[in-house]
């Protein structure tokens, strides 16, 4: 007797056909049910297996204990004698209805060479029938292997899903990552955008006039610029080279200020070399030859002595606080309206200076009402002027043209 024998389907048929031949009741029964359906080679339902289960129910009833008892001791049946050793090895005493209609199920199983289409619900009819738990070492090999067939299938499908899911998660995390990338580029190439427009409402300053444009207000420019901008020091150090001219940018590019990223240095340079500084003598020289310009207009020339002027104040000394402070500077208030009003007389072109100065205006404002009135005056009579003078002539040639008609 070998315990890790099998029976074979061929082995359960020459069982059925041994006690199908013979007239032993109730074993004709059984073996003519058992033999019909295995060898037809039939799968089992689980509705199948409960009617077959019912059917043979009561003859299991005997067939246990004569197996045991007569198995062991009929060597003439050969094959026959090892599957009953085979069923009592393995159950060690009677035989019940749903471990024989196991063991018959599996070695059907085995001699079909497929797993039946319902075979998995086998356990659990006999589960229901049986009220016995029945193990999975039960199950013959075919059914183990076809279950991790099954398994390994349904992990390969497992994998396979992770697999498109990491790889849709791959593209939209690239995809994520390319929009960023671009919204990023777009957002630098407007930042760039905005910082050169910033930097072209910066004066080019040469440093050819410090009065008109001292460097100190180029500075100021740059560095307002680039606060608003958001630059940083050293494109503040670009920004400022890009908008100089002529003395300052050779004096700039002819140095070691051509690369240099510190805008503390580069600033530093610039006022060295450019800054003058600025007196109360200069700015009262500059007010006191404040005149009007050929082609300026009246209003022109008064803003621009009107600048000149708060510069020469802010100049002066401050006047210190204490008593009699408010009446002292609203002395020199009147004080450099007064001079303002001087100068603008003064500054005036003819004829508008002698028709002011001979209606002896009485304050600043005044002069001003008045030289802009006989301003428009003059720019009315050279209007007409130049009407009359287009009339005349286009008389004189008419005439002409008629005496050479003539």
């Amino acid at each position: 007797m070998a315990e890790s024998y099998t029976p074979s389907t061929g082995d359960v048929q020459a069982y059925l056909a041994e006690h199908v031949a013979s007239d032993r009741s109730p074993y004709p029964r059984f073996g003519l049910l058992l033999s019909e359906q295995y060898r037809k080679g039939e799968a089992w339902s689980s509705a199948h297996a409960a009617q077959i289960v019912g059917q043979i129910d009561s003859v299991f009833e005997s067939l246990g204990p004569w197996v045991t008892k007569n198995w062991r001791t009929e060597p003439a049946l050969g094959k026959i004698k090892e599957v009953g050793g085979l069923f009592n090895e393995r159950y060690r005493g009677a035989i019940t209805a749903g471990e024989c209609t196991l063991y018959f199920a599996e070695t059907a199983a085995e001699g079909l060479g497929q797993v039946p289409r319902h075979w998995l619900n086998i356990k659990a009819v006999l589960r229901s029938l049986y009220k016995s738990v029945v193990d999975t070492d039960e199950f013959s090999g075919l059914i183990i292997q076809h279950l991790q067939v099954l398994n390994e299938k349904k992990r390969q499908e497992a994998a396979r899903l992770r697999n498109e899911s990491d790889r849709v998660k791959a593209e939209e995390e690239a995809t994520k990552l390319r929009l960023r990338a671009e919204i990023a580029a777009l957002k630098r190439k407007e930042e760039e955008m905005a910082s050169a427009a910033w930097l072209n409402s910066v004066e080019l300053f040469g440093g050819e006039n410090p009065t008109e444009y001292p460097v100190t207000h180029f500075l100021a420019a740059i560095d307002g610029t680039a606060d608003l901008a958001g630059l940083t020091e050293v494109q503040k150090c670009m920004a400022a080279r890009l908008r100089l001219k002529g003395a300052a940018r050779r004096y700039v590019f002819s140095s070691e200020l051509a690369t240099t990223q510190s805008w503390a240095t580069l600033k530093a340079a610039l006022l060295a070399r450019f800054d003058q500084p600025t007196n109360l003598h200069m700015t009262a020289q500059k007010f006191r030859a404040c005149a009007q310009t050929p082609g300026e207009t009246v209003a022109g020339f008064y803003a621009r002595l009107a600048e000149a002027a708060q510069k020469w104040d802010q100049m002066r000394e401050e006047i210190p606080e204490g008593e009699g402070r408010e009446g002292k500077v609203a002395q020199r208030a009147a004080q450099l309206a007064e001079d303002m009003k001087s100068q603008f007389l003064h500054g005036l072109l003819s004829p508008i200076k002698r028709y002011v100065q001979l209606r002896d205006p009485a304050t600043l404002e005044d002069s001003f009402r008045i030289a802009c009135a006989e301003e428009v005056n003059l720019m009315a009579d050279q209007m007409q002027t130049a009407s009359i003078s287009a009339i005349l002539t286009n008389s004189q040639t008419n005439d002409s043209c008629f005496r050479c008609r003539a």
